[in-house]
């Protein structure tokens, strides 16, 4: 806190523990913070999104949970987001879509995120790849995710996802959708298919025998 112009701190894989200190919200001037891989925890206070210099923000894998804070749309000049392998719940704040030079990634896989996937996501329209995997995300995908134009990479599988996929995303493999039991549309199983083996099985376990 008592370096304003500090421009990188990085302390990734460490043994750091505890919340992450308020003085660092001061370091106004931080263009890279990285602090990946250790035992950080309790909550990512709204704070954060003050630091509107930050370039690249990683806390992937350490154990902090709550809500992702409204304010981290605030993050302007973001080009990577690394959240990953935490226990961040609650839904994805629709202000992600703030970003706007938000380019190399956003990982928010292994968490337990729920709600919706925003739409607003697919105004990312820098964004390289996308990974929302292994969450509890419910509802259809956005068909504006569809329609990110420099999106190389996307990974959804293993959430709580429903109804049928846009056409847009036929073109992508199935494993960026597999794990979402409710999910149908190329490039998984066609709905109609989808349909009738729901049916098919509604069928077999609704058999009852009397003897």
């Amino acid at each position: 806190g008592t370096l304003p112009l500090l421009g990188e701190l990085k302390l990734s894989s460490n043994r750091f523990y505890g919340p992450l200190p308020q003085e660092l919200f001061n370091c106004s001037k931080l263009l890279v913070l990285s602090i990946n891989d250790n035992s950080l925890n309790g909550t990512l206070p709204p704070e954060i999104g003050g630091l509107n210099s930050l370039n690249v923000l990683n806390l992937d894998a350490n154990q902090l949970s709550g809500p992702m804070p409204s304010t981290i749309g605030g993050l302007s000049k973001l080009y990577e987001l690394h959240l990953a392998r935490n226990s961040l719940s609650g839904e994805i704040p629709s202000e992600i879509g703030s970003m706007q030079n938000l380019q190399s990634i956003l990982d928010l896989s292994y968490n337990n995120l729920t709600g919706l996937i925003p739409s607003s996501i697919g105004a990312l329209s820098k964004l390289e790849a996308l990974d929302l995997s292994h969450n509890e995300l419910s509802g259809e995908v956005p068909p504006k995710v569809g329609e990110m134009i420099s999106l190389g990479r996307l990974n959804l599988s293993y959430n709580n996802l429903q109804g049928k996929l846009d056409k847009r995303f036929a073109h992508w493999p199935v494993a960026a959708f597999v794990g979402n039991s409710l999910l149908c549309g190329s490039p998984l199983q066609s709905c109609k298919d989808f349909q009738e083996n729901k049916n098919s099985g509604l069928s077999q376990s609704s058999v009852v025998v009397i003897s």
